[in-house]
């Protein structure tokens, strides 16, 4: 007899483990789903884009150009612009907000609300967790840092006066890795902070300060030597953006400093989070 009352929709675990990368895409889009509904990226989105995206599509839908150059994403103010279009500091600027904010209750929430230890009470490693918190958050970025950089490419080649398609795409192509490493590049330090505090405000504002104290710090000491430029994050982004397009860094900067710095920024925050995360697990 039909007593009008639904089944549970209940299927008893039959003792497989969920595939690896199911589970780190399914960390992942609860991170993105969450954090792109949010009202505060919201905002950071739209304002972002506007200030430095959106002028320089309209403006090459209008005005089209011969082809897509390397030399016009790093290295030529064109499009009435007075930077050329990776370099505008405003995309480094919104960048770094945005991180703060997606990056600030990765981890933290996690830790205070103790669903951390839900997390490894199942079969996940450390390097799961951080793994799909990673591509959580870069995904968000890459909204901003990707996404609005390969439209804008795309008009350029869309409403281009001249044939050599090929040469435009192959700069799309460098326009697509350096999207990625912008995004990743900003997530990892959010990471870290996020993982070692609990309060996400403390999270947001040790991620801001730990890419803004730097830029004001070797905007002082440069003037006694050019390799101090290298402490600002958002100088070695533009020197790995000018090596992603072909170009040299200064002559002024020490190419191995170049290269530690990088570590520094991009590798360096991810082994620290990586150990606090294995230690935390192991009830440390």
């Amino acid at each position: 007899m039909h007593l009008g009352i639904e089944p549970i929709q209940y299927t008893p675990w039959d003792g497989k483990r969920t595939p690896i990368f199911n589970r780190i895409v399914l960390i992942a889009d609860k991170v993105f789903k969450k954090n792109i509904k949010a009202k505060g990226v919201l905002a950071l989105l739209i304002i972002g884009s506007i200030l430095v995206h959106v002028f320089p599509i309209l403006t090459t839908a209008i005005i089209p150009f011969e082809k897509l150059t390397a030399e016009m994403m790093v290295k030529s103010a064109e499009m009435a612009m007075d930077v050329p279009y990776m370099m505008n500091p405003f995309f480094a600027l919104f960048s770094i907000l945005l991180a703060a904010v997606v990056t600030s209750d990765l981890i933290s929430s996690d830790l205070q609300d103790n669903s951390f230890i839900l997390y490894f009470s199942r079969p996940i490693k450390p390097a799961i967790y951080l793994t799909s918190k990673l591509l959580g958050s870069a995904s968000v970025l890459a909204v901003y840092c990707l996404m609005m950089p390969l439209i804008f490419c795309l008009v350029v080649i869309a409403t281009q006066t001249g044939s050599d398609y090929l040469s435009s795409l192959k700069v799309m192509g460098m326009t697509f890795v350096a999207g990625l490493f912008i995004t990743f590049f900003f997530s990892t330090m959010g990471l870290m902070m996020s993982s070692v505090t609990k309060r996400k405000a403390y999270a947001g504002v040790g991620t801001f300060m730990a890419f803004f104290a730097p830029m004001i710090i070797s905007e002082f000491f440069a003037h006694f030597n050019e390799n101090w430029k290298l402490l600002s994050p958002v100088n070695i982004l533009h020197y790995t953006f000018l090596r992603i397009y072909g170009y040299s860094i200064p002559g002024s900067i020490e190419v191995n400093y170049y290269y530690a710095a990088l570590f520094g920024y991009l590798i360096l925050p991810l082994l620290f989070t990586y150990y606090i995360l294995q230690r935390r697990a192991m009830g440390k």
